[in-house]
């Protein structure tokens, strides 16, 4: 798992501006051969981020998300001025994939996932980062292949960060 996070960190950025040919590495073992001594570990960071769906009687939904991501600054602004800190996400080595550079795309962007079948609609949403992937995938196999009901009980014990978070870092 932390050579996939690692050839991400290394290699995938906006795909305008992705330096490698993706087909090249489509099985574990391509991975594996990559060097992965020069990569850079970052901190797991805890996060503020809520998702909401909001559905009718006629079948629409529309979800939002909203994220905090990572709180700075004295909260003070002056109108009509956003200030954000995604930057923060980019890797902090030049000429790689996920390098900042002028109007490039953020690899760590929140997603929402909607699916359906003949059946069912559901929509998802989660932090964006390292287990969004995994999350939606989640979800979505628990529901449309195993059947399982979204609204059966299921245990939380706490809302701390587990420790295959700390354990995933470089």
């Amino acid at each position: 798992m932390r050579k996939i996070y690692g050839f991400r960190d290394l290699f995938i950025g906006d795909p305008y501006k992705m330096n490698i040919d993706l087909m090249n590495y489509l099985k574990y073992k391509d991975i594996k051969k990559i060097d992965y001594n020069n990569i850079l570990s970052r901190e797991i960071q805890i996060n503020d981020t809520t998702f909401l769906v909001v559905a009718d009687d006629h079948d629409n939904m529309i979800g939002f998300i909203q994220s905090l991501f990572y709180p700075f600054g004295s909260g003070v602004v002056v109108k009509g001025i956003t200030f954000q800190n995604r930057g923060s996400g980019f890797v902090y080595r030049k000429d790689l994939s996920n390098s900042p550079e002028r109007s490039k795309r953020l690899l760590h962007i929140l997603s929402i996932l909607h699916v359906r079948d003949d059946k069912k609609r559901l929509m998802i949403g989660c932090a964006g980062g390292d287990l969004r992937p995994q999350v939606h995938v989640r979800i979505f196999e628990n529901i449309f292949i195993y059947s399982m009901n979204l609204w059966d009980p299921f245990l939380h014990l706490d809302s701390s960060t587990p420790d295959i978070m700390t354990s995933l870092r470089f």
